[in-house]
């Protein structure tokens, strides 16, 4: 009986995880196209409205259907063998610090921007929240902004921020890398992608 009873937990969480997708994908890729469409551009903010909300839903239901459906059309992609493999952590939204911009943990870091106009603020906190002193850091961020790379030099601009200007506006999340020396002479790199 228990045999019974464990098969059918496995097979109906397979058929959940690969069959519901793949049949979303094959018959309901025109209703969520319709959705799409009567849905308003998404507003700047990070206000967390019911159509907010219901967008993110559709949006992490879309990724996992392209995954499964990307696995299930070829089966090396799951074991990553060939160029178009799927990467091992999943593309997540990133973490919105507390100054609104992007976080991400970087050693014993959790490193924040806040790009405003051409103006960057790096700010850093330890693992559990408390303000890190920044004085005698240096930096540099490296950010790739309409297909050109751009290196900001980021130098103290308060208790725990770095700063620097860019020559050409900075975009809300910016895609790259925020390379940072700390007064004892630690390296720290924090990605942003």
């Amino acid at each position: 009986m228990a045999v019974t009873i464990f098969g059918g937990l496995i097979s109906a969480t397979l058929l959940d995880a690969l069959l519901t997708p793949v049949l979303f994908l094959r018959f309901g890729q025109k209703s969520l196209e319709r959705l799409h469409r009567r849905l308003p551009a998404r507003p700047r903010g990070r206000l967390a409205t019911t159509s907010n909300v219901r967008r993110n839903i559709l949006t992490a239901t879309e990724r996992i259907v392209r995954r499964v459906t990307m696995q299930i059309d070829n089966p090396r992609r799951r074991r990553g063998t060939d160029d178009g493999a799927i990467p091992r952590r999943a593309r997540m939204p990133p973490k919105i610090g507390i100054h609104g911009g992007p976080q991400v943990d970087a050693g014993s870091f959790h490193v924040e921007i806040v790009p405003q106009g051409t103006v960057l603020q790096v700010y850093f906190r330890d693992h559990s929240d408390k303000v890190v002193s920044t004085q005698g850091w240096k930096g540099i961020a490296i950010f790739t902004i309409n297909g050109k790379v751009q290196r900001i030099t980021l130098s103290p601009g308060g208790d725990n921020q770095l700063k620097g200007v860019s020559a050409v506006e900075i975009p809300a999340e910016p895609k790259g890398a925020v390379q940072v020396t700390t007064s004892s002479g630690n390296t720290v790199q924090a990605k942003f992608d």
